[in-house]
């Protein structure tokens, strides 16, 4: 089988910085996929400067930062946390979330995104919070089969971790999803070299299929320092040599591409 990788630049629409530092790293080939929130303040300039870009939807049901809140698109009371906004923690979410409610504000944020005229190619949950109540990962799971959205849950959501096999029941579906999701703690990405240090690391033992990786890639503005104690960790990135990162992945056999050019390769 193929071996890919998927770099995706998250949070377009949460920060201006890091909507305008998602789009430069797609536009210099760092990213080949971007992954808009459609509850963030600044969700509608991911719309007005979006020029076809491969994109996908970051479905929010938490907002797990001490001041900056996401809120729901539609009147869900089981949604909202005592700020009155989304839930602080995962925990609060699965004790009082009802999965009506989760299904129509996630179908609410998709279709936003739909109807601002992007056609989005795959989804994913911020803090995988869907995933520890099979029954809201079925309102996902609906959403994603009948809108053709590829799924961004892995093998290791299944049985062992969950308590259920998200990953199998996605795949009985017919949902398209992925081998892998990379998670790299912020600190690690202070320089633009500590990236190719990780990959080089990663890459010998990379899986068989579509592995992403999702980088908050961020111009270092006053809005980034005022909402992130390291905005290294987001602005570095964004000065990645990709030259390097193309060699070091070839000479292993890793193909950089993007969910909408993934979906016609056998390792789906």
């Amino acid at each position: 089988m193929t071996k890919s990788l998927i770099l995706v630049a998250s949070d377009l629409g949460v920060l201006e910085a890091t909507t305008s530092g998602g789009f430069q790293a797609i536009h210099a080939g760092l990213a080949g996929t971007g992954r808009i929130t459609a509850t963030g303040p600044w969700a509608r300039e991911v719309a007005r400067r979006y020029r076809g870009e491969d994109m996908g939807v970051e479905l929010a049901l938490t907002s797990n930062h001490p001041t900056f809140k996401l809120r729901p698109l539609t009147q869900a009371p089981t949604l909202i946390g005592g700020e009155g906004c989304f839930p602080s923690s995962v925990d609060d979410l699965v004790s009082h979330a009802d999965a009506d409610e989760v299904y129509a504000e996630c179908r609410a944020q998709i279709e936003r995104v739909i109807l601002w005229g992007i056609p989005a190619s795959n989804v994913s949950v911020r803090d995988s919070s869907a995933w520890y109540r099979p029954d809201l990962f079925d309102a996902v799971a609906d959403l994603a089969e009948e809108f053709q959205l590829a799924l961004a849950i892995t093998p290791a959501a299944g049985e062992s971790r969950l308590g259920y096999d998200a990953y199998g029941l996605a795949a009985a579906r017919g949902v398209v999803t992925i081998s892998q999701v990379i998670e790299v703690e912020g600190g690690l990405l202070t320089t633009p070299s500590a990236l190719v240090t990780f990959l080089e690391e990663w890459a010998p033992s990379a899986p068989d299929g579509i592995t992403e990786l999702p980088i908050a890639f961020a111009e270092n503005t006053p809005e980034l320092r005022a909402y992130s104690e390291q905005p290294e960790a987001y602005a570095a990135p964004l000065r990645l040599d990709i030259g390097k990162v193309q060699a070091l992945l070839e000479a292993h056999g890793i193909l950089l591409t993007s969910y909408r050019a993934a979906a016609g390769q056998p390792a789906w």
